[in-house]
């Protein structure tokens, strides 16, 4: 992930966290339905006066498209919250590596992050009081967190670490594990199999079929 892209100077944080080279897959067939869904339950607990963090989780099996849906909702609501901050979680070690990131944005010292690479919990907790007493609504996307599950694996990862607990934070975790379901109130969104239309859409996109005729929409349904 890029970040060297700088916003506007803002008042109380010193850059934007840049999700630029996360692209579309190829042949990607929006989801309005689950599009909905997503912006329906932050919306509601939003309206609920939420006094912590409200986490939404989008669970399902690889390759689903949880990432594409949470980068959706950022291209579509990113006028919404004064910055947005993209961590991968596939690896505790790149977990931690975009919190150190993260916490040179926020405190505007990228090479005194770097050295307190040797005290990640002080950099994690440094990161999560930053949120605490600000204005405006702050959203943090954790792509990726599928080891939570067995404490033995060697790439476990204690989500609970990582969540930030501040009222003007949403909080998007993206997972295959029924684990990360269990830690929020906000009920999940299951990103399934396609809806016939769906898969109809992505079928001819993919086989690169111009102006495909009735028949063959037709087929394309079959298949």
């Amino acid at each position: 992930i890029n970040y060297t892209e700088r916003a506007e100077t803002r008042p109380d944080y010193t850059g934007t966290y840049s999700y630029t080279s996360l692209q579309p897959v190829a042949g990607y067939v929006a989801r309005p339905e689950l599009q909905k869904q997503v912006e329906q339950r932050l919306l509601n607990a939003r309206g609920g006066g939420a006094a912590r963090t409200t986490i939404l989780i989008l669970v399902g099996l690889g390759g689903a498209g949880k990432s594409q849906l949470a980068l959706n909702h950022i291209r579509t609501h990113r006028g919404d919250y004064t910055a947005v901050f993209w961590v991968d979680a596939r690896l505790r070690e790149s977990l931690e590596r975009d919190y150190l990131q993260i916490y040179g944005l926020l405190f505007g010292n990228q090479q005194h992050s770097v050295s307190l690479q040797l005290d990640v919990d002080r950099v994690v907790t440094a990161v999560k009081l930053w949120f605490h007493g600000r204005d405006g609504r702050w959203l943090l996307v954790i792509d990726n967190a599928d080891s939570l599950d067995d404490e033995t694996d060697p790439y476990f990862v204690d989500l609970r670490r990582y969540l930030p607990d501040a009222p003007g934070v949403e909080v998007i975790v993206t997972t295959r594990s029924q684990t990360a379901v269990g830690m929020t109130e906000v009920e999940a969104v299951e990103v399934g199999k396609l809806e016939v239309a769906e898969a109809v859409d992505m079928f001819v996109r993919c086989s690169k079929v111009r102006d495909p005729t009735a028949d063959v929409l037709t087929e394309a349904g079959r298949i």
